[in-house]
């Protein structure tokens, strides 16, 4: 049979350790932080209602929502094919769908009175009934949604929305609520295709899914125009396997997002493309004056704004929290193809195995221009204080980082001591006057954007520069005249003879090192890793030594075993069989 092991050996004590050794492990504890809030009497008892409160469905007199049964009706009539195309609907009152005690223990063994099916349902293709219609919660909050289905697809307060372009749903808040299922899961919206706005919505619930979660909505995509999610904010939990964001899961065609925050305490944990905003923003989509201050940990392709961002743009946006990951993990990208990244900036420390920058973890035909990072940077393989890896085809231009701020790592980006970044005049190409400012009034001493303020706690320690005192005034006094020195006299140096033949000096021979004695007895050689004596280093002699050292064949059988002790420290050994297959694939 054929035995295939896989060795990380690139770590400075050349010790065979697991991959994952150098990243958080521990998942952040999430607190929930919406306000106390009391209870109502009128929790709702499961019934589907049969009218609305009041309303005729346009824009001027909406349909009206005030409690849980008149929400069901909603959901209702849109699974008997109402899409409410054209029609407004209003929340008059706060919505208790269940009483909320415990919680955060909800799942899906452990599930309270009420099921919440979502305004807008998909099964599949031909079994699907989509919500058209337009929402405003009036700043109301619908507390205590639960769902636990995790083989279905678009789930949220709305699941599955389809519209033209012109409708919105604004101005609600989803709360102490538990959502599960396979696919597209949002706070407010699971599937959002062709709406004009989501905006001021806010979720402060906990979101597990396979694919596509966002603490407001799961899935955005646009064909009629562009979708804005705008004003929104996260104080929630999302888990989730693939594509998972604070705001937006996967903002896919032509979707804005926009003045949105993924609040301190809020915890995005996904294997791959999670971001504190977006976790995958693809086709002409833009994410612009956001922040993020919550928690992000995965895998593979993380960053603090967003984890992949393809031929989309980035701008004016910071995160402000340490982020721990393996690979490709930037402070705002975890990788940019395509697209661009401008006035932007992180001030956690980012920690991967590989593929790691302060600012993006790879960068492919995309730009970086305008933006800082005053975290420190850590990794064990293609890391740099601003970029992990980029290709030829990329630029990053007017980018800073601290000195030192990772060791051993690439040289893009200008790095500056750390005391700099509290002075204007170092961040050469920045505008000062609309997208920057350095604020005396708030506790941040480096540039904040203006149009997203900075308002995380994680402030890197750093030593103000010193203000130069004025040197004391010094009357010059006339300096003597100095005198001539004579110019001194040398003999001529006779030129060579060329008649005269070169003398040939001995080489003189070194002394040689005392060394162990062989393991095997044979004449001592190079100490090469051509074990077989054919001539060259290859894997068949890292094979050799290895059966060796495993005592599959004894020296007996090996041409030259001497030639195997490679670190010569006397033996021949695993670490030997190691290193020469580095030497054979041209890594050492």
């Amino acid at each position: 049979g054929l035995m295939t092991g896989k060795f990380y050996y690139d770590t400075p004590s050349a010790e065979l350790m697991p991959c994952y050794d150098t990243v958080e492990e521990t998942e952040p504890a999430f607190v929930p932080t919406e306000s106390a809030v009391s209870e109502p009497r009128s929790i709702w008892d499961g019934t589907i209602g049969t009218s609305f409160a009041g309303g005729t469905g346009t824009a001027s007199d909406p349909y009206l929502v005030s409690n849980g049964a008149e929400l069901a009706y909603l959901s209702y009539c849109v699974r008997c094919g109402n899409t409410f195309s054209g029609k407004h609907i209003a929340m008059t009152a706060d919505i208790w769908l269940n009483s909320t005690d415990g919680w955060l223990e909800w799942d899906y063994f452990n599930q309270p009175a009420n099921t919440w099916i979502p305004i807008g349902s998909y099964e599949t293709h031909v079994n699907c009934h989509a919500f058209s219609g337009s929402f405003d919660g009036r700043g109301h909050t619908v507390y205590g949604i639960f769902f636990s289905h995790n083989n279905k697809n678009c789930f949220g307060l709305f699941g599955y929305c389809v519209g033209t372009g012109s409708e919105y749903i604004k101005n609600v808040n989803v709360a102490r609520s538990y959502m599960e299922a396979s696919n597209n899961v949002g706070g407010i919206v699971g599937y959002l295709k062709n709406y004009s706005r989501v905006e001021n919505c806010r979720n402060y619930g906990k979101i597990d899914s396979g694919n596509w979660n966002g603490g407001v909505v799961g899935y955005s995509t646009s064909s009629a125009g562009t979708t804005v999610v705008y004003g929104c904010q996260n104080s929630g939990s999302m888990r989730c396997s693939i594509i998972s964001g604070g705001i937006v899961g996967c903002a896919h065609d032509h979707c804005t997002v926009s003045e949105c925050v993924n609040r301190e305490g809020a915890l995005v944990y996904c294997y791959e493309r999670g971001g504190g905003i977006v976790g995958g923003a693809w086709g002409s989509s833009v994410i612009k004056k956001c922040r993020n201050d919550g928690f992000i940990r995965g895998v593979d392709l993380l960053g603090g704004v967003v984890g992949e961002a393809l031929y989309s743009t980035v701008e004016t946006s910071y995160s402000g929290i340490d982020i721990s990951s393996r690979y490709r993990t930037g402070g705002v990208a975890g990788t940019v193809g395509g697209g661009s990244i401008t006035n932007c900036f992180n001030t956690g420390s980012v920690t991967a195995i590989e593929k790691v920058g302060g600012l993006v973890g790879v960068m492919d035909s995309s730009s970086l221009s305008l933006c800082y990072s005053v975290g420190t940077v850590s990794g064990r393989r293609q890391r740099g204080g601003a970029v992990g890896l980029k290709n030829s085809q990329s630029a990053v231009t007017s980018v800073y980082i601290p000195e030192n701020c990772c060791a051993g790592g690439n040289d893009l980006g200008n790095a500056i001591p750390l005391a700099s970044f509290a002075q204007e005049s170092a961040y050469a190409g920045f505008d000062f006057t609309e997208e920057w400012i350095i604020d005396p009034e708030t506790n941040y001493p480096f540039a904040e954007l203006k149009k997203a303020r900075y308002t995380s706690p994680l402030i890197p320690e750093y030593d103000p520069e010193p203000v130069p005192t004025a040197a004391p005034t010094v009357v010059p006094t006339a300096a003597p005249t100095p005198e001539p020195t004579p110019a001194p006299t040398f003999a001529p140096i006779d030129p060579p003879n060329p008649s005269m033949p070169p003398i040939d000096m001995p080489t003189p021979t070194p002394s040689p090192t005392p060394r162990p004695t062989p393991v095997a007895s044979q004449t001592p050689s190079p100490f090469t890793g051509d074990v077989n004596g054919d001539g060259e280093v290859s894997i068949n002699d890292a094979l050799i030594v290895l059966r060796f050292a495993m005592g599959i064949i004894s020296g007996d059988n090996v041409t030259d075993l001497t030639a195997g002790d490679v670190n010569q420290d006397g033996t021949v050994d695993a670490l030997d069989a190691l290193m020469i297959l580095r030497m054979a694939l041209g890594t050492n």
